[in-house]
């Protein structure tokens, strides 16, 4: 599991569904390279924190492996509203063990290089209420070493 992966995984495991991308084919084209990402929680459960990291990857493809891992968790996602450069989709998840929860995430392209993912996130963790919020920056900050983009 690479880093962004991890990084990845960490907020799931708080927001359970929100964050990943667009369903079904409905995503943005963004060119793989070396990206930048910044998550940042503006309400949630109080270890949540914000997190940067770098890494090689292929946003597009990370994004389906994404939605793969959380529809095997028990998530499901309604179609995409894309208008021009901006797809709002919502999940549904419902993991044995974790709990239910509703996202709504809005991304916006900036362009083949940058993207924003605003997710809202509400249910329940273990039996307790949840309401989240976080913001996922992406930048493309340049070409991979040769053989490192996944």
């Amino acid at each position: 599991m690479s880093s962004f992966q991890r990084a990845c995984a960490v907020s799931i495991a708080w927001v359970l569904c929100g964050g990943a991308a667009a369903a079904g084919n409905d995503f943005p084209k963004l060119k793989p390279g070396e990206w930048e990402f910044t998550r940042k929680g503006f309400e949630g459960p109080p270890n949540a924190q914000s997190l940067a990291v770098k890494e090689c990857l292929d946003p597009v493809r990370t994004m389906r492996e994404q939605n793969a891992m959380l529809a095997q968790a028990g998530c499901k996602f309604d179609p995409v509203k894309v208008e021009g450069n901006v797809y709002t989709y919502t999940a549904q998840c419902d993991i044995p063990d974790m709990g239910k929860t509703r996202s709504v995430s809005v991304l916006t392209a900036e362009s083949d290089r940058a993207y924003t993912v605003k997710v809202e996130s509400e249910g329940e963790i273990k039996g307790k209420p949840m309401k989240a919020s976080e913001i996922l920056t992406a930048r493309r900050v340049g070409n991979c070493a040769v053989g490192k983009a996944k």
